[in-house]
C-alpha cells in the first residue's frame, strides 16, 4: 500500500514525525511550522521534498494516546493533585491564569509512561523520564496561549522537578527581599 504523499495534497500535522524523500533519497525528518527539520536535529532543513509519510501511527493514534493520557492522570494516577488558580499555591508552582497545574509523584512505570506521553504529543520530544525517575516529585504546568483551561487544548507543557521550582521560587523571593533592603537603605541615607 502506498502512503506517500505529495504537499500539494496535504500536509503533515504539526510535530509529526515523518518519512520523507529528498533528491531521491529516504530521511527521517519532524514536520514543524511548514517545513521539515532532520530528526532529532532542529538545525538542518529539508528542501525540495518531494513526498512524505507518517512514520508509525497517524495522528488520530496520537490523539487517542493523549486523551488516555489524561483519563490516566485525572483518574488513576495515584499519588497526583491538582492546583487552581484559586490557591495561593498555584502561583508558587508557576502556574498563570488559564495554566493547568498538577503535583505528582510516578510509583509505577505507568505513571512514567503517562507524563511521557504528553510530553511526546505537546511538545513533539522523546521521552524524558524512565524508571529511575520513580519516586521523584514533579511540577506539571499545562499552558494555554487563549483562555482556555481545558487539557486537551494545552498548547504546551513544563515539567520540572519540585526542587527546581522551590530553587526558583526561593530565588525570586530573594531577589525581592534584596532590592526591598537596598530601597530601605537608600531611603535612611537621604534622610541623614
Amino acid at each position: 500500500m502506498n502512503n506517500w504523499k505529495t504537499l500539494k495534497e496535504e500536509t503533515p500535522t504539526e510535530c509529526a514525525i515523518c518519512l520523507i524523500t529528498v533528491n531521491d533519497n529516504v530521511a527521517l525528518a519532524t514536520y514543524s511550522e511548514g517545513e521539515f527539520i532532520q530528526y532529532g536535529n532542529d538545525e538542518r532543513h529539508y528542501n525540495n521534498v518531494s513526498a512524505w509519510q507518517y512514520t508509525d501511527a497517524p495522528f488520530e493514534d496520537e490523539t487517542r494516546e493523549y486523551k488516555k493520557a489524561i483519563n490516566y492522570l485525572l483518574n488513576k494516577f495515584q499519588s497526583c493533585r491538582e492546583y487552581s488558580i484559586e490557591d495561593e499555591k498555584f502561583y508558587l508552582l508557576g502556574g498563570y491564569d488559564c495554566d493547568r497545574v498538577f503535583v505528582v509523584r510516578p510509583r509505577r512505570i505507568e505513571d512514567i509512561e503517562c507524563i511521557n506521553t504528553f510530553n511526546k504529543c505537546i511538545t513533539g520530544k522523546a521521552s524524558i523520564l524512565d524508571y529511575r525517575n520513580i519516586g521523584e516529585t514533579y511540577v506539571l504546568i499545562f499552558k494555554a496561549v487563549g483562555f482556555s483551561s481545558d487539557l486537551e487544548e494545552c498548547d504546551y507543557l513544563i515539567i520540572q522537578t519540585a526542587s527546581e521550582v522551590i530553587k526558583s521560587n526561593t530565588q525570586e523571593i530573594m531577589d525581592i527581599i534584596t532590592i526591598m533592603s537596598r530601597e530601605e537603605i537608600e531611603t535612611e541615607g537621604e534622610l541623614i
